[in-house]
């Protein structure tokens, strides 16, 4: 079962990074950077019927030595119980990608720090949280300014993407945010950075 897991991982990876090189003609377009990071055009949350993703920071200046903390917030806005899958970590073969940008250009912010975490396949209904109508779980991660390849002072956007990496058939019969359901976008956050 974990190898078929992983399998379909690997299968959705390269068709999605296929999909969006074909979708965009730039090879280098999709290719996301720091704690996920790239130059997607983050989905607008509102045209999903289930899930909302919020993200805040803990201030809105930084200097370029500081660590930002970061919280994510998954809320259900359906009218029904909705599962989420607790490994979430950072990436596309993950929970969440994280894009950044620079907020006078709109240019992607491109750099060398990578994120793709392969969680686990899920081998019980105790690997998914239970999110009643109206309640949120979340994070926090906190990052070094650098880990997220912003390297000179500016104004930027952060903004983080939900894709869940479960299949289907891996739910349990519970039910579970899953692949097939989409990828949800967060609000934007604009943050200064100072030397």
């Amino acid at each position: 079962m974990k190898s078929r897991f992983l399998n379909y991982l690997a299968q959705s990876v390269i068709c999605t990074v296929a999909f969006c090189m074909l979708f965009t003609g730039r090879a280098n377009a999709e290719t996301p950077v720091g704690k996920g990071g790239g130059s997607m055009s983050v989905l607008d949350s509102k045209q999903n019927r289930g899930i909302v993703v919020k993200i805040s920071t803990e201030k809105k200046e930084y200097r370029l030595g500081d660590k930002v903390k970061l919280e994510v917030l998954i809320k259900n806005i359906s009218l029904k119980d909705m599962f989420i899958y607790n490994e979430l970590d950072w990436g596309e073969s993950s929970s969440f990608s994280l894009w950044v940008k620079d907020a006078r250009t709109g240019k992607d912010v491109v750099g060398q720090h990578l994120a793709d975490a392969l969680p686990p396949p899920p081998s019980s209904k105790d690997q998914f949280t239970k999110l009643a109508p109206g309640y949120s779980f979340g994070f926090e991660s906190n990052w070094m300014i650098k880990e997220i390849n912003i390297e000179k002072p500016g104004d930027y956007l952060l903004e983080v993407v939900y894709h869940s990496p479960v299949p289907p058939e891996f739910a349990f019969g519970l039910p579970v945010w899953s692949t097939e359901m989409g990828k949800v976008g967060s609000n934007a956050v604009k943050i200064h950075v100072t030397p």
